[in-house]
């Protein structure tokens, strides 16, 4: 066993791996419980907030750049998926728009963004506490000078952690899915180095901020040094070179001549200046790069469909109904499980899911019409012509097809993407599906954030993905 001072780098990266994404889905289960309301949608919440939202756009409590993805530019629509809200949008949200009761805190008090004090604050909620803990754990790692740390600092933020999100809704599984999935050294360098990255975007963004600053103020020192030189006249005409003494004679001919006009033109050129700098300011939006891998197509005859029986299935343990024949949509989730790569661990870990859905939700079976896996095997679950459980509303007319595993930050395979692809077009072929099937993400039909924010927006690049919603 390891000593307490013990360095750990890979511990390091599981803790950003924790709080980005079980701490974003964390905040994503609140705000969806206490500021979407049943029967409340995303766009109407939006809609009915859009005045409150445009006064934290202008006092710079959002960007320009999260405001866009509240109302993509352009639309008539606001957003309509949580998917894209990161921790520090989310947060944001929840702060200035959270219902109004007695023990929540104004949006312009200390507590959100002082831990210390929040945890001295005795009628705090709790999950308000376990949203400010998250936010605070995920600016420590994303602003840490080093990626080393030892075994004792771990355990005291794995627990804090883990509690605050288990608190606001992430299961078990959920996090049973991090604790222990296996991060190789290439993988944990590239996420240390963008949550570095996203750090570097913020202080960039400061410093560009400070820069229009001080270029505002080196403007107005200038014309005001104007001003006075030419309201002086004569006195220090002989110390100014020939180009300044230009501007102070225009300056005293406007005030001798234009009265108290020459000042609001002053006042003018310093407002253009000052808003022109401003606008540009906004208009800085810190990108980031998305990995996306373009899946080439081959043979769809290869892909291997693992059966029931191969992987265990239990029997189903009532009537289900039947698919109309051809299938007009599917639906893409992911399991929030464990990742697999051979059959027999893909094989454990669909029984598992197959008894959580038939034991703890009372289905009849497995939810989903098949699954897809990182060994590039496409395993059977209700198969072609059975209903779903997936998708309320959408079962009778879809296939549900899950990714084993959670691809809010990574992509499946590349084997595993050519599996999907390649079974859609033999199940084209062989009359499955219709031939101008619809694909979809499971969050734009339902109040969820599967298929995972990386793996949806590959999605949306692919033809038959459509910008429809439930």
């Amino acid at each position: 066993m390891e000593s307490s001072g013990t360095i750990n780098l890979g511990k390091y990266a599981r803790l950003c791996f924790l709080v980005i994404e079980l701490g974003t889905e964390a905040m994503r289960q609140y705000f969806k419980k206490i500021l979407l309301p049943s029967g409340t949608s995303l766009q109407q919440f939006l809609s009915s907030n859009r005045v409150i939202l445009e006064g934290m756009l202008s006092k710079r409590k959002l960007n320009k750049t999260q405001f866009d993805l509240l109302f993509p530019p352009g639309g008539t629509m606001p957003a309509t998926c949580l998917n894209n809200f990161d921790i520090t949008l989310l947060f944001s949200l929840i702060r200035d728009l959270h219902p109004k009761t007695s023990d929540v805190p104004e949006p312009k008090s200390d507590v959100w963004n002082n831990l210390q004090a929040a945890r001295s604050s005795p009628d705090l909620p709790r999950q308000i506490l376990d949203l400010i803990e998250i936010k605070f754990y995920r600016n420590s790692l994303a602003h840490s000078k080093s990626v080393n740390i030892t075994d004792s600092d771990y355990e005291l933020m794995w627990q804090s952690i883990t509690i605050s999100v288990l608190n606001l809704g992430v299961t078990t599984e959920q996090l049973d899915s991090v604790k222990n999935i296996t991060i190789d050294p290439e993988k944990e360098q590239e996420y240390i180095t963008r949550l570095k990255n996203q750090e570097q975007e913020e202080q960039n963004l400061k410093e560009g901020l400070h820069t229009r600053i001080r270029r505002v103020e080196h403007a107005v020192t200038v014309i005001v040094v104007l001003v006075v030189a030419a309201s002086m006249g004569m006195v220090l005409r002989d110390k100014l070179p020939k180009s300044i003494l230009g501007l102070i004679d225009m300056l005293q001919f406007g005030m001798a001549n234009l009265g108290s006009f020459s000042l609001l033109l002053l006042t003018f050129m310093i407002t253009v200046v000052g808003v022109t700098l401003v606008k540009e300011m906004l208009q800085h939006q810190a990108s980031r790069l998305h990995e996306t891998i373009k899946c080439g197509f081959s043979d769809p005859s290869t892909v291997q469909i693992v059966s029931r029986r191969e992987w265990g299935a239990r029997e189903a343990s009532g009537p289900m109904s039947p698919l109309l024949i051809p299938v007009k949509y599917v639906i893409i989730a992911h399991t929030v499980s464990g990742l697999c790569e051979s059959v027999e661990a893909c094989s454990g870990i669909l029984r598992g899911i197959q008894q959580r859905h038939m034991a703890d939700r009372g289905w009849s079976d497995i939810a989903y019409n098949y699954h897809i896996a990182d060994d590039g095997r496409v395993y059977e679950g209700r198969g072609p012509s059975i209903a779903g459980s997936h998708t309320k509303g959408w079962n009778l007319n879809s296939w549900g097809i899950a990714f084993m595993g959670d691809f809010s930050y990574r992509l499946p395979s590349p084997r595993a993407l050519w599996a999907l692809k390649a079974f859609l077009k033999n199940s084209v072929e062989n009359g499955f599906l219709e031939e101008n099937y619809v694909l979809l993400g499971h969050c734009q039909v339902a109040p969820f954030a599967s298929p995972g924010d990386t793996l949806y927006r590959e999605l949306k690049t692919w033809d038959h993905w459509q910008d429809i919603h439930a």
